[in-house]
This record gives C-alpha cells, sequence and structure tokens, in this order.
C-alpha cells in the first residue's frame, strides 16, 4: 500500500498498527478528530506527503521529524502551539520539506530550526 487516505471520517485515534506500512509514500488524515499521533508513526521512512489539516492535533510526536523523504506536510487548522524542530542534527531530516503548511494554529512562534529547511518554497 502507498497511499492511504481518510479523510473526513471523524476518525479519533489512529492505530499504532500503522507502523506494518512500511511502504506507505501518502497519508491523508484532515478533517478527523485527532488529538495526537502514534510515535510509531516515525517508522514510516517512505513518507513524501502526510496531511493532518483539520483535526485537533495538539502536540506532534518527536518521530514526525524522522520523515527523511518529506516533501509536503499539511497541519493548517489544528491546535498546535509548537513544531518539534531543535537545531540537534537528527531533525534535520525535514531537509527536503519543500511545503510546510501551519495557517489556522496557535503557535506564538516558529522554531529557530524552521531556518535550516532550505527546500520550502
Amino acid at each position: 500500500l502507498q497511499e492511504l487516505n481518510l479523510t473526513h471520517n471523524k476518525l479519533s485515534e489512529l492505530s499504532s498498527r500503522i507502523e506494518n506500512l512500511k511502504n506507505l509514500y501518502r497519508l491523508y488524515l484532515g478533517g478527523n478528530v485527532l488529538s495526537t499521533l502514534p510515535s510509531v508513526i516515525g517508522s514510516l521512512q517512505y513518507l513524501e506527503t502526510v496531511n493532518l489539516f483539520d483535526n485537533r492535533i495538539i502536540e506532534l510526536p518527536p518521530e514526525i521529524t524522522y520523515f527523511g523523504g518529506l516533501i509536503r506536510l499539511f497541519l493548517d487548522y489544528n491546535l498546535l502551539s509548537s513544531i518539534p524542530l531543535t537545531d540537534s542534527p537528527e531533525y534535520l531530516e525535514w531537509e527536503n520539506l519543500e511545503e510546510l503548511h501551519l495557517s489556522g494554529n496557535k503557535l506564538g512562534q516558529l522554531p529557530n530550526a524552521i531556518g535550516n529547511l532550505w527546500a520550502l518554497k
């Protein structure tokens, strides 16, 4: 399975069994009622697109930064007050990230490490 689209399904949680979808490239979970994500999401190393718009996500697990090939990340309209980026080398995995959508959250400021995301358009 390379694409999983569960948009607008009123999902309140994502099973940790998602880690079994090792070949997933695109994950669409927008328009649900998710408040958290399982930390095992970081094991999905081939993800290029992750769409989590319009949920109730309060905090992202640090493991979300492990997606080395991530190109598009949609986090619009959640309840995020921070993004788990640091200046540590292990958190520079988003180096290929071209799109980062953060509209409609509760971010007071962006982390300094966002300046390390050279591919952002």
